[in-house]
């Protein structure tokens, strides 16, 4: 039988998984940003909206 033998967690295991977590937020916030730009510099977002959703991508952040 095949039983898959569970590593404990440790330190580096943690730190290495909050690494990628924060990684994959810090894309995701940065993907969100440059859609948001986009939208601006095509005129679909004023400057204020533009404002309004930055500051609230970046609180949530």
């Amino acid at each position: 039988m095949g039983f898959k033998e569970e590593k404990p967690e440790t330190p580096t295991n943690n730190a290495n998984k909050n690494n990628t977590k924060m990684a994959e937020e810090t894309e995701s916030t940065l993907d969100k940003l440059q859609t948001l730009a986009s939208l601006k510099e095509k005129g679909l977002l004023s400057e204020e909206e533009f404002q309004e959703k930055r500051k609230k991508i970046l609180a949530d952040f």
